[in-house]
């Protein structure tokens, strides 16, 4: 039952592994910091007259999370966590999922009015919509391909793997459509859902199982580009097909071609493609895929939830696990699932 907490945790651990080099490239990484080898503090490069580093030939050098200390976390986890606790206190209610959503972005207004947390523009419009009376099923917008739906959908397919939540890939799809309207957005959410369903319920035992799923969940979730969209002629499915056919192509070319930034058809995909490319390997993956660069706190908390789903709390790093600061919270929260399992299947 530990895969509840597993996933949770896994969501944190990938997070905080990638917030203090979110939208570096993989060269930024090697140059400043090294090989990310575990949970660590902010890093600042500094040039050789003492003033901050902020671009090079390779880029600028993002600061999305400047304040954040070894084992924060950043909207990854804090949204999941708000998604978990609203489905553990009423089920598929997307009125309350609204609400748990506003009090995890008001927990973290700062006093000068911004939010701690680097929450996208797409999730921060809907907010404000949600915030003026909005209602949930028509706060969300068009702003961006975001992959806020994909970070944070994990606890949907942990509660239908309770056995509560048969309607779970309709729920993630109205969560979704929440804050995102692009189609792929709401695909990867409701794929993320559908995987973690399947992997904590120990219904896929072999990668090629994991390449089934992904197929058969994207087909059927992804729906035809709306009016309005970025680069509509990019979809999931494509990229997905990509993963099937090329499971052991290199870091490097897996970059190329998929990509590995803020959109969700590159992050999703890259974590995806990650995941199932070490297998085996699910730790030394993990750490492949934050020092790849790229919006690798997402890349790395969705990487983090499939293992933990698969794989259950004792897999993950003991350090790692200690590391995180909201350790307590998660083991709660985790341990409300678990209990919620025990009684649905007793």
């Amino acid at each position: 039952m530990s895969k509840y907490t597993g996933a949770l945790m896994g969501c944190a651990i990938g997070d905080s592994l990638g917030i203090h080099v979110e939208g570096w490239k993989p060269q930024q990484i090697q140059r400043y910091v090294g090989t990310i080898t575990g949970l660590m503090n902010h890093i600042q490069p500094i040039g050789p007259a003492g003033e901050p580093i902020k671009e090079d030939e390779y880029g600028k050098l993002k600061r999305w999370s400047s304040d954040a200390k070894r084992g924060d976390i950043s909207d990854d986890t804090i949204l999941t966590l708000a998604v978990a606790e609203a489905v553990l206190e009423r089920g598929f209610d997307l009125e309350h999922m609204a609400r748990k959503h506003l009090e995890a972005y008001e927990a973290n207004r700062q006093p000068d009015g911004s939010y701690k947390g680097a929450f996208g523009g797409t999730t921060q419009l809907a907010f404000e919509a949600l915030k003026n009376g909005i209602s949930p099923y028509e706060s969300g917008n068009l702003k961006g391909p975001g992959n806020a739906p994909a970070m944070k959908m994990g606890p949907i397919g942990l509660y239908a793997a309770t056995d509560c939540g048969g309607a779970h890939l309709k729920f993630a799809e109205e969560v979704g459509r929440m804050t995102h309207l692009d189609t792929r957005s709401v695909a990867s959410g409701m794929v993320q859902a559908g995987l973690v369903e399947r992997l904590a319920g120990d219904e896929i035992h072999h990668r090629y199982f994991f390449h089934d799923a992904i197929m058969d969940l994207t087909a059927h979730c992804e729906e035809a580009p709306i009016a309005g969209m970025a680069n509509p002629e990019i979809r999931l499915l494509d990229k997905m097909r990509w993963i099937v056919k090329n499971h052991d192509a290199s870091v490097e070319e897996t970059r190329e071609a998929l990509g590995n930034g803020g959109a969700v058809f590159e992050s999703y995909p890259f974590a995806i493609f990650m995941f199932q490319k070490h297998w085996d390997n699910p730790k030394g993956g993990l750490l492949a895929t934050v020092n790849a660069g790229g919006d690798c706190d997402t890349t790395g908390a969705i990487y983090g939830t499939l293992w933990g789903a698969r794989d259950g709390l004792d897999a993950l790093p003991k350090e790692w696990v200690d590391g995180i600061n909201e350790k307590e919270r998660i083991l709660r929260v985790g341990w409300r699932f678990e209990h919620l399992d025990r009684m649905m299947n007793r």
